[in-house]
């Protein structure tokens, strides 16, 4: 993940959706996950500040299980507020991981900051479709990570 904006966020939400065929190999204890019909989805809050112009790679695993056909795996940042957790939360029950906390790691050398703000938060969600055969996975190269944009 990266932050394309001019402005540090302090803190970030981050969303991950993986169907059935996938599975958290960790379950990150500040995270909440959430099994459902096609999957699991885990909302992570994470306090480490994201500078602008900095890539950052997330210390987890993605598991893959025997089932593991034609599978999706989703995901989407944001800058941390009161009201965008409760959004992303909604009505649905989340139980907090046990493991280790799921921290950020530098992978890059940070880029340039963005000179004018740039608010339009669909460039923070991405979808990768994953196919295979006999318990192996594969798919398209993921693209380029989803990035938090702070407006000043």
């Amino acid at each position: 993940m990266s932050n394309s904006g001019n402005r540090t966020a302090e803190r970030t939400l981050l969303w991950l959706n993986a169907s059935y065929g996938l599975r958290f190999e960790e379950r990150h204890a500040n995270c909440g996950y959430r099994d459902h019909d096609t999957g699991t989805s885990a909302l992570y809050v994470l306090d480490e500040a994201v500078a602008p112009g900095q890539e950052y790679a997330l210390n987890t695993g993605l598991g893959v299980a025997r089932n593991a056909l034609y599978e999706r795996f989703d995901h989407s940042v944001q800058p941390y507020s009161d009201e965008a957790l409760a959004q992303m939360r909604g009505d649905w029950t989340w139980t907090r991981g046990t493991g280790a906390e799921l921290d950020l790691r530098p992978v890059a050398a940070a880029r340039a900051a963005a000179a004018d703000p740039d608010i339009d938060p669909q460039d923070n969600y991405r979808a990768v479709m994953l196919s295979g055969s006999t318990g192996w996975c594969a798919g398209p190269a993921p693209p380029s990570p989803p990035s938090t944009t702070i407006p000043r």
